[in-house]
């Protein structure tokens, strides 16, 4: 499997996140066995990131990042340099940003990766710069053809899906429906069935209000919405 990472925007912590988590984690040089992972970034502007780090104990070459502990971390090169300053998102690191984005996408779509790991963004400059997506999901989600995207996290035995996504939250009453948290449910099972190779999924679905509305007295999105849902997905067979 090549997995390819998006580098986000340099200015963030995302990098630095990044090579923690590979210098940290014994087990990391063993998943680069079994595993490609690349990173679509300007080469330049890696080398000025790491020399900021220096913590982070690597060599890096022509087309490769090589780790103390056996890590390696392909170089998918990005035209747009932007000279890390740490100070907050530039028009630079910015456009770094989005075009690794653009980058990872075309392996994606072009079969030379299979999954895509993403580094954090700044949305509002993104946007700014022309960039028309609320977040990476629903960019990855327009690149994918999908109409629907779901965004789940999750740890250990746990997993949880987002029935909103990237809204503000004084919107979030006003976007759920009947339909649409039926068809969430309904899309959240057939992923943990199909993605997470869980044969019978059990799926709890969370209240809106504080005490899930007390039947009706601290809120009716439990009354009207979420609990008619659950009812329509168990006759389908959802448990």
């Amino acid at each position: 499997m090549h997995i390819i990472i998006s580098c986000g925007d340099i200015e963030g912590i995302g990098l630095e996140c990044l090579f923690a988590a590979i210098t940290r984690n014994e087990h990391t040089c063993s998943l680069t066995v079994e595993h490609t992972l690349s990173i679509a970034v300007n080469d330049e502007s890696l080398n000025q990131c790491i020399d900021l780090l220096p913590s982070v104990r690597c060599k890096v070459t022509n087309n490769s990042i090589q780790f103390h502990n056996g890590t390696v971390l392909n170089i998918i090169p990005c035209q747009t340099h932007a000279l890390p300053r740490w100070n907050g998102p530039t028009g630079d690191s910015t456009r770094l940003a989005i075009e690794s984005l653009e980058v990872a996408a075309d392996y994606l779509k072009s079969g030379r990766a299979d999954a895509v790991l993403t580094l954090p963004i700044a949305k509002d400059t993104m946007q700014d710069a022309g960039w028309h997506f609320p977040g990476q999901t629903e960019f990855f989600a327009s690149v994918a053809g999908v109409s629907r995207p779901m965004m789940i996290l999750f740890s250990g035995s746990v997993r949880v899906a987002l029935a909103t996504i990237h809204i503000p939250i004084s919107k979030v009453s006003e976007s759920l429906s009947v339909n649409g948290i039926s068809d969430s449910v309904t899309l959240l099972a057939k992923t943990l069935t199909r993605d997470f190779g869980i044969a019978s999924p059990r799926i709890a679905v969370l209240g809106v209000n504080p005490h899930a509305g007390e039947q009706g007295t601290i809120g009716t999105e439990e009354r009207d919405i979420l609990i008619p849902a659950v009812d329509s997905v168990r006759k389908e067979g959802i448990d």
